[in-house]
């Protein structure tokens, strides 16, 4: 076959080659979602709500005076942890004597158009750490009472309801499911009109309480979490920690209709380890960053789908952390919710689907169960 023959048939067979390859392009977006994002005007006109969020900052973002947290932050309404009666009943003061300016307690559904309407903070009360039940449900109507709405089921070994008439359910480091005690504060928590939370719960107490929440057609929530099987672009383990959620019950909680918040907290979004760990990485190869981040969301999206994946800090209204814990000076900032949204956006997330994670799917949770 001659050079020239060569050729001439190289080039027929590129140019019949042509329109194939034009047919299987995918067409450049040409929808409002491909264009420039104005971030500051996106989080000013959408609900953003962080699962959990301590409003004490080291920076004093956060009372005794909230009017400026959507500004600096972009949060409408985020969960406060609680670690006694005693707590609770001083934050009720503070807010209820008008000493936190610019902030509402979220009771019922309706609290949230009232927030939204006056500008004002939403706090939601959350115990992760059950106050003292004594072996009974009869104190959570009390507690409702007070304002608390968000509760956790178990923590750990190490908290302080291993006892058998306080102990509900498995920790991340424990494998046990619901005990009976926990069916009979799920059922009140279900009757109260309370938001169940199993952030800390193993896989076994998670689809326990799903089946409950199922059958009574209520969604339940792991408002702070990370992905257990996230992976990075060489197929190895982004975080491989107990603590983090497993597919099992991310498809558990998707099947009540409910909402996984990811955290921001640094050490449970990186690490080298290929192992099931239970324990706090100590040392980080490297601080987590807003790509780290990104990646779990993503994840969770993928895996059990948008409408279930949210925003939830673990830590302060300012993006800092307890025990000083670091990120890349973004994650742990009090912008680090615009700088999430505009990696997400960039990877092809439409505003609507933004509008989702950064609060509508929390929203739809809280508002559904505090009717």
């Amino acid at each position: 076959m001659s050079i020239c023959f060569r050729f001439a048939l190289t080039v027929l067979l590129f140019c019949a080659a042509i329109p194939s390859v034009q047919a299987q392009q995918i067409p450049i977006p040409t929808t409002q979602e491909a264009e420039p994002l104005d971030i500051d005007r996106f989080f000013t006109d959408s609900v953003v709500v962080d699962g959990n969020v301590n409003y004490f900052s080291p920076s004093r973002l956060g009372q005794p005076d909230f009017g400026d947290v959507k500004a600096k932050t972009g949060i409408d309404f985020g969960g406060i942890t609680l670690s006694s009666e005693e707590s609770l009943d001083g934050q009720l003061a503070a807010i209820e004597s008008g000493r936190f300016r610019g902030a509402r307690l979220i009771r019922s559904a309706e609290d949230f158009d009232l927030a939204l309407k006056n500008k004002e903070y939403g706090v939601l009360f959350y115990s992760q750490g059950h106050f003292p039940l004594e072996g009974d449900v009869t104190n959570i109507q009390r507690w409702h009472g007070k304002g608390l709405r968000i509760f956790q089921i178990a923590y750990g070994s190490r908290d302080a309801n291993q006892a058998e008439d306080e102990r509900l359910g498995g920790g991340s480091d424990q494998t046990e499911g619901l005990t009976p005690l926990g069916k009979k504060v799920v059922a009140e928590l279900i009757r109260l009109k309370m938001v169940i939370d199993l952030s800390h719960c193993n896989t076994q107490t998670v689809i326990d309480v799903a089946d409950i929440a199922k059958r009574q057609r209520v969604p339940i929530t792991v408002n702070h979490t990370a992905a257990r099987n996230v992976r990075d672009r060489f197929g190895r383990y982004r975080a491989r920690y107990s603590r983090n959620i497993s597919d099992k019950a991310l498809h558990a909680i998707k099947s009540t209709g409910g909402v996984v918040g990811i955290m921001a907290y640094p050490p449970y979004l990186k690490n080298a380890s290929q192992e099931l760990d239970g324990r706090t990485p100590k040392v980080l190869q490297r601080s987590a960053t807003v790509d780290d981040y990104v990646a779990h969301v993503d994840y969770v999206a993928k895996t059990i789908g948008v409408d279930y994946v949210g925003f939830s800090t673990d830590g302060f209204l300012d993006g800092s952390h307890v025990r000083n814990r670091k990120a890349d000076g973004i994650l742990d900032s009090p912008q680090r919710w615009k700088a999430v949204v505009l990696r997400l956006h960039a990877m092809g997330y439409s505003k609507a689907d933004l509008q989702k994670i950064m609060g509508q799917n929390f929203l739809r949770v809280y508002r559904s169960v505090l009717k």
